[in-house]
């Protein structure tokens, strides 16, 4: 039966940095192993001719397919000028996946003796293993058997931590010795056992040979040992992936790229350390929430668990979803045929599921009596307050339309600010056709997969008084005109400017909790403020002109209100869709380094790219590529013992986030947010 196999390839470069000539490299297998219980690997030594350049190319036995956690020792067997031969011990390496994958990725170095259990080995060879998926990954959207090739280098990554981990029936003691000693009272002479002990971070198997003398056969990675491993096979190809995109990036000492599921923490020599999502960030939400997954599906996360966002459409990773507190006032938003009133004329009818488990679309059918209406739950809206009402549309489950029906947010009865509802083929679009109690500050429409659209209205209540606000369907077809259906779902009617992720409701309305998202001061990988930082943020936002200075604010980082960094966006004034970075010291001088007003005009889903310095009596950003002018009236701010907590106002999706302890130049601003 055949093995799986690993090419490696060269150069071979010895421990002085210099390549050998005129040799050859040795790759010794510490011991048997065995795969899938039937190819069996005999130990031995592989001779490769090295060429001129200390380049070379061999297939060698996948170490991670087998059983026993083998690692290959690396030996270079060479002519100097001195005219004798010399061996030079390399180190030890472990490999999975089909490669190709450089030595140099691989080695370990200086060579030691076989540690425990071989875990380092087996780690360095899931990040060779991912750094080769990168490469295949770069050009795998235009390369459909390189995208293949990346995802087949991926499992292999991800194999490398799933090496006999676990052994059944272990004796386990406090200490290996106490093991080891159980292991031989339970077993006769020639039997084998695994013993581990609390002391050690590795599983042996074990002989008995005689009385209470053992011989290890072979050592495995405990549990904790694997699952590290496992972070850092699954990190490493991830940050690749991210890198191979933004190399920008490498050197930055916090980086997250929360579309890929990319953490990692490092120095200032680079990224060292790949981590899970929770070792970096605090997350909390008192309430359960919904998302898309990658598959355009609406999911609801459990309570406390972070949303990553997809495209709903294109599947396309968004990051982590991060809102506010909002209330959906509709009842039975999800089963709309059992509770909204209706007028004559008008019929309601289930349809085919809705999107959420236990839902249903709602089919509305008018038989051609004009102006009748059918509506939700009133939700009351002050003198001056906001509301938007939305609602989802099938289009695949209507009638072609121009107008004849109306979704509207207002007065029951009349007082209605609409949008007039056209449905071509799978298409949806709306009108708008506002009123006088009610200003109409915003509608629109946005498709959330195949034929479904989400339609919304935002109003402002401009009477003296309180109204009772409902969102509903107003049939317009004129007289005779005969049948016309469409099928809805989702009502939401919430106070605000914004349509936020749907909440289902079913006897009473529902609040959703905010989200909250935090670097921990615990996390930085620092002690001491640095001279200098910088910062990167890259995601899309939401958000409505309230005329606000700090309409939204990316991130904060802080020890108090007046000793602080961060990014925000503004909409005061004339400065609406403005982008800009502040620092405060102390209560100090506190600039603003700011991007052109009118950069983003109010609505959903704008995507956007900043990032800033921040040192000494200096302050500058970027935005989407473009370098601002640098401010010099502030100090840093020293804000080791702050945390920094993200989108403190606005609807946010963060993609990538990345910080350096050092002025990474005004160059490289405008590089990583292009």
């Amino acid at each position: 039966m055949a093995i799986t196999k690993t090419t490696v390839v060269g150069p071979a470069v010895l421990p002085n940095d210099t390549r050998p000539k005129n040799g050859n490299i040795i790759f010794t297998l510490s011991a048997w192993d065995i795969e899938d219980g039937q190819a069996v690997v005999i130990p031995g030594s592989i001779v490769v001719p090295l060429l001129s350049n200390g380049d070379f190319s061999v297939g060698l036995f996948s170490t991670t397919a087998g059983t026993r956690g083998v690692v290959y020792s690396v030996a270079v067997e060479h002519e100097p000028f001195t005219g004798r031969k010399v061996r030079t011990d390399l180190g030890q390496i472990a490999l999975s996946g089909p490669g190709p994958v450089r030595l140099e990725a691989l080695l370990q170095q200086p060579a030691a003796p076989p540690t425990a259990p071989d875990v380092l080995a087996q780690v360095l060879a899931a990040r060779a293993a991912a750094e080769a998926a990168a490469a295949l990954t770069v050009d795998a959207g235009q390369d459909a058997d390189r995208a293949e090739d990346a995802a087949a280098v991926s499992e292999g990554a991800a194999a490398t931590a799933q090496i006999a981990a676990a052994s059944t029936g272990a004796f386990a003691e406090a200490t290996l010795a106490a093991a080891i000693s159980a292991g031989l009272a339970a077993t006769a002479q020639g039997q084998a056992f695994h013993a581990a002990g609390a002391d050690v971070d590795y599983i042996g198997l074990y002989r008995h040979d005689a009385g209470s003398v053992a011989s290890e056969l072979a050592r495995y990675p405990t549990a904790p040992a694997v699952s590290a491993a496992q972070v850092q096979a699954d990190g490493a190809f991830a940050l690749a992936r991210t890198l191979a995109v933004r190399p920008a990036l490498e050197g930055a000492e916090i980086l997250a790229d929360f579309g890929r599921g990319a953490y990692a923490v490092g120095d200032r020599a680079g990224l060292k350390r790949a981590v899970r999502f929770g070792d970096l960030f605090q997350f909390s939400r008192a309430s359960t929430a919904t998302y898309y997954d990658a598959e355009g599906v609406l999911r609801t996360a459990a309570v406390g668990v972070p949303r990553f966002d997809h495209d709903p459409v294109t599947g396309a990773a968004r990051g982590v979803l991060i809102e506010p507190s909002a209330t959906n006032f509709e009842v039975n938003s999800g089963r709309i045929a059992e509770r909204w009133t209706v007028s004559s004329g008008i019929q309601l009818a289930y349809g085919a599921d809705a999107p959420m488990a236990g839902e249903k679309w709602t089919v509305v059918t008018t038989d051609g009596t004009f102006a009748q209406r059918t509506f939700g739950n009133a939700m009351s809206v002050a003198p001056g307050a906001t509301a938007t009402g939305s609602i989802f549309i099938d289009a695949g489950q209507s009638d072609d339309m121009d107008g004849e029906f109306t979704f509207y947010v207002g007065l029951s009865s009349s007082y209605r600010a609409q949008a007039h509802i056209k449905i071509e083929g799978d298409v949806v679009s709306v009108s708008s056709a506002p009123t006088d109690i009610y200003e109409q500050l915003s509608t629109g429409v946005e498709r959330v997969g195949r034929g479904v659209y989400r339609v919304w209205i935002t109003v402002r209540n401009v009477s003296s008084a309180a109204s009772p606000t409902v969102v509903g369907l107003w049939e317009r077809v004129a007289e005779g005109a005969g049948v016309k259906s469409i099928a809805v779902w989702g009502a939401q009617i919430e106070a605000g400017r914004l349509a936020t992720s749907y909440i289902p409701t079913t006897g009473a309305p529902v609040t959703r909790a905010a989200d909250d998202l935090i670097i921990r001061a615990s996390a930085f990988p620092f002690g001491i403020m640095p001279e200098a930082v910088s910062l990167y943020l890259r995601g899309d936002m939401s958000y409505a002109d309230t005329d606000s200075l700090y309409e939204m604010t990316m991130f904060r980082w802080e020890t108090s209100a007046t000793n602080s960094l961060l990014h925000r966006l503004s909409t005061l004034g004339s400065a609406t869709g403005q982008l800009g970075v502040r620092q405060i010291s102390n209560g100090g001088a506190a600039p603003v380094v700011a991007s052109v007003p009118d950069l983003y005009g109010p609505g959903r889903g704008r995507r956007f790219a900043m990032a800033s310095r921040h040192g000494r009596s200096l302050i500058n950003g970027a935005v989407n590529g473009t370098v601002l002018t640098e401010a010099n009236e502030s100090d840093l701010p020293n804000l080791i013992g702050g945390a920094l907590r993200f989108s403190t106002s606005g609807v946010l999706r963060i993609a990538q986030f990345a910080l350096w302890p050092r002025d990474i130049g005004d160059t490289m601003l405008g590089e990583i947010t292009a």
